[in-house]
């Protein structure tokens, strides 16, 4: 009896440890290019991003952003995020960049936000993707 109990434990927590892995998709961010008077910063999975009533906001520092174009092929993701050239240059280098499904959020808090609040209790919609490296501009 109690090595069946134990063996059925054992596999519940595989599986429960298990599908948190398999939830979280890496994504990161593979371009920040200017085009004309906006920044494209375009994020990448290895999974697709989910579509639903609400909208991936992307979170650079004290600022977010929510306008994009999302795309799901063949088992990837890519969410491309629209940042005007002025908002991209009040920036700066070395702010934590992160994503979220909906804005997690508001805007009066923004000043004392700490991304790992939300990483650790929402591993499934919360991407924590650097810090901001303006070097990686694409022309």
């Amino acid at each position: 009896m109690t090595k069946t109990f134990y063996s059925l434990l054992l596999i519940c927590l595989l599986t429960c440890f298990s599908n948190t892995l398999i939830s979280q998709s890496n994504a990161t961010i593979s371009s920040i290019k200017q085009n004309g008077k906006q920044y494209e910063i375009t994020i990448t999975s290895n999974k697709t991003f989910y579509v639903g009533g609400n909208t991936h906001v992307l979170h650079i520092g004290k600022k977010d952003f929510s306008l994009n174009k999302q795309i799901n092929e063949n088992g990837h993701g890519t969410i491309i995020f629209y940042v005007t050239e002025d908002e991209f240059n009040s920036l700066a280098d070395g702010e934590t960049i992160w994503m979220s499904y909906g804005n997690k959020i508001k805007q009066s808090i923004a000043e004392n936000i700490d991304p790992n609040t939300f990483f650790n209790k929402d591993t499934k919609n919360v991407w924590l993707l650097g810090k901001l490296n303006k070097s990686q501009l694409q022309k």
